[in-house]
């Protein structure tokens, strides 16, 4: 409810009233009374909020590293009685207007729990948090902890080739000469490099067909650009 108005002047002397309003809904009473004596009353519902809303405890808060299938719990604690939602920032993915996927809200606490896709592989993925309050006002934050989605050896690229417990794209490899320099002293040792095929097959540099067995556990993988992927078996 409105509690007082206070009168104020202007440079110019001229007298206005303003309303003095409390957090929250407050109920606004306009009468207005002709020279004839006929009124009309009108009332408008205000709801106002005094500061902007805070998030805390954003989890997660520590970097982690999924496979495909694998959930994420996220969570945030904000005032009751708005709503809260979550984006994963996948790099080189499309922008977006929508607030992201909805979570659920109890006593303050927002949750939400996020499935890897099949088929992502990623690294230093950042989780966004969105909180509106019920008065509309929007604030958004970062989570601290990063994700890190490893794939499935079957899903490194085709045409990569492999040397040791690195693979590489081609284009890397033919403008990156630390890259090539590997390669070289790789097989001066008289040990294989391979070239990715299929999903479970691989030739190596004589000519030999093989399976993704021979590959060690895990491999790190860098793409053309330089950017870094993690494949196990």
């Amino acid at each position: 409810m409105i509690n007082d108005k206070e009168v104020e002047a202007d440079e110019e002397g001229n007298f206005y009233e303003r309303l003095i309003v409390d957090e929250g809904e407050n109920l606004i009473t306009v009468k207005a009374v002709d020279l004839a004596g006929n009124e009309m009353i009108i009332e408008r519902t205000v709801f106002v909020e005094i500061g902007e809303p805070t998030i805390t405890n954003i989890l997660p808060n520590e970097d982690v590293e999924l496979r495909a299938g694998d959930t994420l719990d996220i969570s945030f604690n904000a005032p009751t009685g708005g709503s809260g939602y979550y984006r994963i920032m996948l790099p080189f993915g499309p922008s977006s207007n929508e607030p992201g996927t909805p979570m659920t809200e109890e006593d303050g606490l927002y949750t939400g729990t996020w499935t890897v896709p099949e088929g992502l592989v990623a690294t230093d993925l950042q989780v966004q948090v969105i909180y509106i309050s019920e008065y509309g006002n929007k604030v958004s934050a970062i989570a601290s902890g990063r994700i890190t989605v490893i794939g499935d050896m079957k899903d490194l690229a085709i045409n990569s080739i492999i040397i040791d417990d690195e693979a590489y794209d081609m284009d890397y490899l033919d403008n990156n000469p630390s890259a090539q320099r590997k390669l070289l002293e790789w097989g001066s040792l008289g040990y294989e490099a391979f070239i990715k095929i299929d999903d479970d097959k691989l030739v190596t540099t004589d000519g030999e067909f093989v399976t993704i067995d021979v590959l060690p556990e895990s491999v790190t993988h860098y793409d053309r650009d330089g950017n870094i992927t993690y494949y196990t078996k």
